[in-house]
């Protein structure tokens, strides 16, 4: 779409209720092309009570459809947490930086412009996204030293003991499918394919390495919500050797019949090509009927510790579990 008329405002109030205005994070309008949007962004706190429901019926009174028949409601934030409205879009600050590399990229802005860009994206990963490495290194330390580091928290914001259990029953883990990036996986080939996937280097690697049979995976798709609860039945293996649970058909061989929707690396380098975990789906559901909670890290996987019990309860009931965890 052309834009020729874009006006962009920050803070600006869609509606008055009683003494209080409303206000919305960012709005762009261009009345001649018929176009709005209007984005919340939320770094460092949670949506209010019906925050998003309120924005989006009141656009309506403020801009009149007939008069901007193209809308797009976004909600930012660091990982890309579900809003609490169906109309808003979940959008990370990661897409954003993948967006602006992409446009640095392209040779269509000047130098000035890539300069701004630049200054803006170290912005961005100073104060807001940090990068996936220095997530994924923070996530293996915790992963080792995890109820020590929960000791520590709690005790140094407490000065009396905590009596709360902070360990692992062995075998519950969250991951993230990692439907995200340049070079995303797809939730549907493992949902209909029964696997999990990771890979790309050495970390990876070694996360996908640390799950065995009998382990139970809480798969989330980032942007929409938890998706997928199943078993582990095979060991991590590369994804030129995975074989589906028939033990006959080789994901090598979807992939080159195009079968497969995600982006996979085939490689014979075991520190970069993909790692697949067999998984036997408990349930597993549409991305758009996932349960919309908040994921336990923003990192690829996770130790589930015993205070993440109720959340881990509401993933179940969300996805018609009836049985406990």
């Amino acid at each position: 779409m052309d834009f020729p008329e874009v006006e962009i405002s920050t803070e600006s109030w869609l509606q008055t209720i009683g003494h209080k205005k409303s206000r919305c994070d960012i709005i762009i309008n261009d009345r001649k092309a018929g176009f709005l949007c209007i984005i919340e962004n939320k770094v460092g706190a949670n949506e209010s009570s019906e925050q998003t429901k309120h924005y989006y019926e009141h656009s309506y009174s403020r801009f009149l459809e007939e008069q901007f028949p193209h809308r797009v409601y976004i909600y930012l934030s660091p990982y890309g947490v579900p809003p609490k409205n169906e109309h808003f879009i979940p959008l990370s600050y990661q897409a954003v930086l993948n967006a602006i590399k992409g446009l640095q990229e392209s040779g269509r802005i000047t130098e000035t412009e890539k300069f701004l860009l630049r200054q803006f994206q170290e912005n961005l990963q100073m104060s807001i996204v940090t990068d996936k490495e220095t997530l994924d290194l923070a996530q293996e330390i915790y992963d080792t030293y995890g109820p020590i580091i929960d000791f520590i928290y709690k005790n140094a914001e407490k000065p009396e003991a905590d009596s709360s259990d902070t360990g692992w029953d062995g075998k519950s883990w969250f991951f993230n499918i990692g439907e995200v990036g340049l070079t995303p996986y797809s939730w549907d080939d493992s949902r209909n394919y029964s696997f999990i996937c990771a890979g790309g280097a050495d970390r990876y690697r070694k996360i996908m390495q640390k799950f065995k049979p009998g382990d139970v995976i809480y798969a989330y798709v980032s942007g929409y919500g938890y998706v997928g609860v199943g078993t582990v039945t095979k060991a991590a293996v590369p994804f030129r050797k995975a074989m589906l649970g028939d033990g006959k058909t080789k994901l090598l061989e979807l992939q080159q019949m195009g079968m497969l929707a995600g982006v996979y690396d085939n490689s014979l380098d075991d520190d970069k090509c993909e790692w697949i975990v067999l998984v036997k789906w408990d349930r597993a559901v549409d991305k758009n009927q996932a349960v919309r909670l908040n994921p336990i890290v923003p990192s690829t996987a996770s130790r589930i510790y015993d205070h993440r019990k109720e959340l881990i309860g509401r993933v179940r009931r969300g996805l018609g579990i009836k049985s406990t965890a």
